[in-house]
């Protein structure tokens, strides 16, 4: 019997564990390790990955699913299963382009990874399949220091310049510089940025949380106070799954929770483990819903494209399932989608995503949006 249970037991030893949809990935700088936890609760799921990082900073999911790390004490980009944390290859070699003390990374619409090359005042690009130096991709702006980067809504890259002071904007096609689009309210070595569904700008500063109008770039509020909840040395921030607003605190080894209307402080949520967490990031897919039922009824017609109107213009409040009414699938709510839906209803007679997937499914592209409630889907 014991050597039977033996055999069962040795399998399974290091064997890694399947991410699962919503979990939330905390980059541990001083651990060299991605955590994982329980996305809900924040309950500790251990290492995700670790060697051969070496000061993992940003982390994205690639367009192949599987996860990207920048490991800053290499000056490289490294690749690992998006599945189960097992490690591929180094994706961009060691100082590749002048890389150094890389932070913030992303993937664009064209596919490709744009990463933050802080000592060379920069965001490189790479080719999204093969790591190949593309080029420096941002010009002109004075950018100093950049750590955190995303693309916005409108398509153009918005960059944090911790020595600006401010977010820059940059052409999401060529990289030529538009504006200093976000700046002051206080705003002081910005690290993080992220859209909201709202479509506003969210900025980690040294120790809060600043929100800025997404189309104007004006300054709105301090959103999470300065130590609000204990939050010291902010980094990466993210909307979860839930609308929460997780930011990552450095110097409490921690990952904080706050309401994604007010910024209220909401709790700890997950600290174990962690040394110095940087960059946050919750894994794709969750509960299922369909594509275009915006009111949640079962149906997809008329009544959908009235909602989502109403939603946009203010007269209803925001579905508990947005992502059903992103229906061209672009992670935000805009104008754009209702013309989608028509295009559907009276052209095409069907509904389309990016993925060109149909019926009651999990959202398998990563965005800020998510589903609280699966209306009428099992």
């Amino acid at each position: 019997m014991g050597l039977a249970l033996l055999l069962v037991l040795l399998p399974l030893r290091g064997r890694a564990v399947a991410l699962e949809p919503g979990d939330l990935l905390v980059s541990s700088f001083w651990g060299n390790e991605v955590l994982r936890f329980d996305g809900n609760t924040g309950a500790p799921r251990g290492s995700f990955l670790s060697s051969p990082v070496i000061g993992p900073e940003g982390i994205a999911f690639g367009p192949d699913g599987h996860l990207y790390v920048v490991s800053r004490t290499t000056n490289s980009v490294l690749r690992f299963d998006g599945a189960n944390g097992t490690y591929i290859d180094t994706f961009v070699a060691p100082g590749s382009g002048g890389l150094s003390l890389p932070h913030g990374c992303t993937f664009g619409a064209d596919g490709h990874l744009y990463v933050a090359s802080t000592l060379t005042d920069s965001v490189l690009r790479y080719d999204g399949t093969s790591g190949v130096f593309l080029g420096v991709f941002t010009v002109g702006g004075g950018l100093l220091r950049p750590l955190g980067l995303t693309f916005g809504p409108d398509g153009n890259l918005y960059v944090s310049g911790e020595h600006n002071h401010a977010v820059l904007r940059f052409s999401g096609t060529s990289g030529t510089f538009i504006d200093a689009f976000a700046s002051g309210g206080g705003l002081w070595a910005p690290s993080d940025v992220t859209f909201g569904s709202d479509g506003d700008l969210y900025v980690t500063g040294e120790d809060s949380v600043l929100v800025y109008d997404g189309s104007t770039g004006a300054f709105l509020s301090t959103f999470v106070p300065v130590l609000s909840g204990g939050l010291d040395t902010a980094v990466g921030v993210r909307f979860g799954p839930d609308g929460g607003l997780y930011v990552a605190s450095g110097l409490t080894n921690s990952v904080l929770c706050y309401s994604g209307q007010d910024g209220t402080f909401l709790g700890s949520f997950a600290n174990a483990g962690l040394g110095f967490p940087t960059y946050v990031l919750f894994a794709p897919g969750g509960i299922p819903f369909e594509r275009g039922d915006c009111n949640g009824n079962g149906n997809e017609d008329l009544a959908d494209v009235v909602y989502l109107l109403a939603v946009l213009f203010g007269s209803e409040a925001l579905p508990t399932c947005p992502d059903a009414c992103d229906v061209n699938d672009d992670g935000t709510l805009h104008l754009s989608d209702v013309i989608t839906q028509l295009t559907n209803l009276f052209v095409d007679n069907l509904t389309l995503t990016r993925s060109g997937v149909t019926g009651c499914v999990a959202d398998s592209t990563h965005d800020l949006l998510g589903c609280a409630a699966p209306g009428t889907c099992p």
